[in-house]
């Protein structure tokens, strides 16, 4: 059932705390609350009111594959230890999945807690993190310029904090992977975080001006996001990190795996670099997906593609696949009785969502292939830069 009201949230606010092991705060409720009021609520309720299983969706927008499609974002699932294994957070899925059908989401993203739990739900790991982390000598190697200007100040600069989303619009929005962040959005994050700090390169000539935000844990400097458009611009940020180098002994950053901080130090044995999954993804409709799916017009031949489901049913058939005047017309079509491609909504979402080469999926056995078609020529962008976590 959806949850909406005040008495609920704060419910949910409690199973949070328990399930996550958080301690409580104002500004960590106050975020909570701003989350609740932003998605869609679901949640069982026992004999006392009180919440027991929940999952939260937010409903978004995101960059893939140079458009905009609507994706909804699964935050905070979670159970207290009583009411676990009772088929609770499988419910609600099959309630969610059937609302995100019928409002026309087609996409979903979530962080695991258990990538093998989530495939069960037709779940594949589709954005991978590369994490970087170094001593503070290793800033003896960064190859710098003459030290730009830069502004400072953290979330409660209004001016600052404005030109921070107009940048993340202007440069970052245009990425794969990139979330649209709305205005609810921002002021979630800064209420959350109230510990971030804005570091701003202001505009010049040859560059339109660039951001870092970052926190402060411990002997840590944490580059929590960059946005920029030019190299000069990547490293004068890096620049204003090397500057509190005689106060930190570690600096950390988390970005796509296509990130390449580490060609901008002369030395490169002192960053420790490891590539992780970061988070998973899920066609929620298959055919909506496709005929949306710009980059996919640029097919030239009709193809059959069997789609196996057993979660979202209204994906599991064999579609057709037809190049028109007015796009690529998807159709099921139960009569062809060998498809051209074979595969499940994983495989699926791991080509279409995250790129994967089809080459590659049919060589690990997840797509089979009983016609050689002119899909093997779409060339997805393969890499996913999402910034944001839910």
């Amino acid at each position: 059932m959806l949850l909406n009201n005040m008495s609920s949230y704060l419910s949910m606010y409690e199973l949070c705390q328990y399930a996550f092991n958080k301690p409580n705060s104002t500004s960590r409720q106050e975020a909570f609350l701003m989350l609740c009021e932003m998605a869609h609520n679901y949640g069982k309720i026992n004999a006392q009111r009180q919440v027991t299983n929940q999952i939260m969706v937010i409903p978004s927008e995101m960059t893939l594959h140079g458009q905009l499609f609507k994706m909804a974002a699964i935050s905070y699932v979670a159970s207290y230890p009583e009411a676990r294994g009772q088929g609770g957070i499988l419910a609600l899925f099959d309630e969610l999945f059937n609302d995100l059908y019928k409002s026309q989401t087609v996409l979903s993203l979530l962080a695991p807690f258990s990538q093998r739990f989530y495939r069960k739900l037709g779940y594949e790991n589709a954005i991978v993190r590369k994490n970087y982390r170094w001593p503070a000598q290793a800033f003896d190697f960064l190859t710098a310029n003459e030290r730009p200007l830069y502004e400072r100040g953290q979330g409660d600069n209004t001016k600052l904090k404005s030109t921070v989303q107009y940048l993340y619009q202007k440069i970052g929005e245009q990425q794969n992977g990139y979330l649209h962040r709305t205005q609810d959005w921002w002021n979630y994050l800064f209420t959350k975080h109230p510990d971030w700090y804005i570091c701003l390169l202001p505009a010049t000539k040859d560059c339109v001006g660039a951001y870092m935000i970052y926190s402060m844990q411990g002997d840590t400097f944490v580059i929590e996001e960059m946005i920029y458009s030019t190299p000069e611009a990547l490293r004068g940020l890096l620049q204003y990190a090397r500057s509190h180098s005689a106060t930190f002994k570690y600096f950390s950053y988390s970005g796509n795996a296509n990130d390449i901080i580490e060609d901008f130090f002369s030395e490169q044995d002192l960053i420790d670099i490891t590539l992780k999954p970061y988070m998973m993804a899920r066609l929620i409709s298959f055919k909506g997906f496709v005929q949306q799916s710009q980059a996919l017009a640029k097919l030239t031949e009709a193809i059959s593609i069997q789609v196996v489901d057993s979660i979202c049913r209204w994906n599991h058939s064999i579609w057709k696949l037809t190049p028109t005047n007015k796009g690529l017309a998807c159709s099921e079509n139960l009569k062809i009785t060998q498809p051209d491609y074979e595969g499940n909504i994983q495989a699926w979402t791991q080509f279409f969502v995250a790129g994967v080469p089809l080459e590659q999926l049919i060589f690990e056995g997840k797509i089979k292939e009983n016609r050689p078609t002119d899909l093997r020529n779409i060339r997805l962008n393969q890499s996913l830069s999402l910034r944001d976590y839910f």
